[in-house]
């Protein structure tokens, strides 16, 4: 379970060890008793996971005789605190015990709670994205290089291609005068 702080749906601060849940839009703290946080770090710990009420009843230290009525009054006060109106954040599962829905975060970032698979889904995301970046890169590159790198017929004709001829009465000459300043252009057309 958590002994970090750790938020709830980017509004919730809960510190364990304070027993304590701080609503950062209404900058307003509320404090819970132990067996309430403990409540609350379970159902967060095993998060989008059904939890039994046996389980939360066991591990968050109710008593026998009314842990049912007392587990449903502290899920009642959590969903006041949470602002839980609509019941999804803290969801009952009929005869099978509670969901926590919540997206949970450490104060610096995502909060790695549970090594097995939430870390490698992690993994899986990341290599992904570079698997698909590397791809979109090589296809890239390819056609980059691919239409630079085509020759130009025009600049390479066909061996067998006859090239016309040039007639020497069209051509333009070039006259340099040794006293002037550049050269000067003549036209000798006949």
């Amino acid at each position: 379970m958590f002994s970090s702080p750790f938020i709830i749906n980017g509004r919730f601060l809960v510190d364990p060890e304070l027993n304590q849940i701080t609503d950062m839009h209404l900058q307003m703290a509320f404090s819970l008793n132990a067996r309430s946080m403990r409540l609350l770090c379970q159902l967060a710990y095993n998060q989008r996971k059904i939890v039994s009420r046996q389980a939360l009843a066991k591990d968050a230290g109710y008593t026998y005789n009314n842990a049912d009525k007392e587990l449903v009054q502290d899920i009642s006060y959590l969903r006041r605190l949470l602002c839980d109106d609509r019941l999804i954040l803290l969801q009952n599962i009929a005869e099978n015990g509670y969901l926590f829905n919540g997206a949970i975060t450490g104060q610096h970032g995502l909060l790695q709670q549970d090594t097995g698979t939430q870390s490698s889904l992690h993994t899986i995301q990341k290599y992904s994205w570079l698997v698909i970046f590397t791809g979109l890169l090589g296809i890239f590159i390819f056609l980059f290089f691919n239409q630079s790198t085509a020759p130009n017929p025009e600049m390479f004709p066909d061996p067998g291609m006859v090239t016309p001829a040039i007639r020497a009465d069209s051509v333009q000459h070039i006259n340099v005068l040794p006293d002037s300043s550049g050269p000067v252009r003549k036209n000798t057309l006949h």
